[in-house]
């Protein structure tokens, strides 16, 4: 499964004119969560004959609308993505593709988020060769041995690691964990 994104912009404009003001709502998850409840409603279509879209490879066509609303302030926000995937609905309804989307997005926010925030990786300048990858691996590490660790304040946790080498040794030796 994959969600569209805007540097897709031709499969990205397919999957926004396939009618989906024609399409009801497939599956529906409600949840309090974080200080706000959240309402996933996920359409979902097969793309053929007049619903075709230039991916080879969708055999689903999901439209997912998250409607948020902040339990402190009220503040309502909604936000529609496109997905796709190559799982058949016999091997994947859309009860579970919008449970695949949710924890999708809890990996978004344990990883790509800290990496894209703490590490700075939107702005990075590596171009060449495969050091982007590297970069990312490193990260990827850095991350990985500190939640193992029992440690979830990322930043924090580089923090203190850039000031204390010890620190540090104890983290990649696995002789220190949270609260150490």
């Amino acid at each position: 499964m994959m969600t569209v994104k805007g540097n897709q912009r031709t499969l990205q404009a397919d999957c926004a004119a396939l009618g989906w003001e024609k399409i009801p709502v497939t599956d529906r998850i409600e949840e309090w969560e974080h200080g706000r409840y959240v309402r996933r409603e996920l359409k979902l279509v097969q793309p053929v004959g007049a619903l075709k879209i230039a991916w080879p490879w969708a055999v689903q066509v999901g439209q997912l609308t998250r409607i948020s609303q902040r339990t402190a302030t009220g503040k309502i926000s909604r936000e529609t993505v496109y997905v796709v995937t190559s799982l058949a609905p016999d091997k994947a309804n859309a009860s579970v593709l919008n449970r695949m989307l949710v924890n999708h997005w809890g990996i978004e926010n344990k990883v790509h988020w800290v990496r894209d925030v703490g590490f700075n990786e939107d702005k990075n300048q590596i171009r060449r060769g495969t050091a982007a990858r590297v970069a990312a691996s490193l990260a990827n590490l850095v991350v990985s041995v500190l939640r193992l660790a029992g440690l979830d304040q990322i930043a924090k946790t580089r923090r203190r690691a850039a000031r204390d080498p010890e620190f540090m040794a104890g983290l990649l030796l696995g002789t220190i964990r949270a609260g150490g």
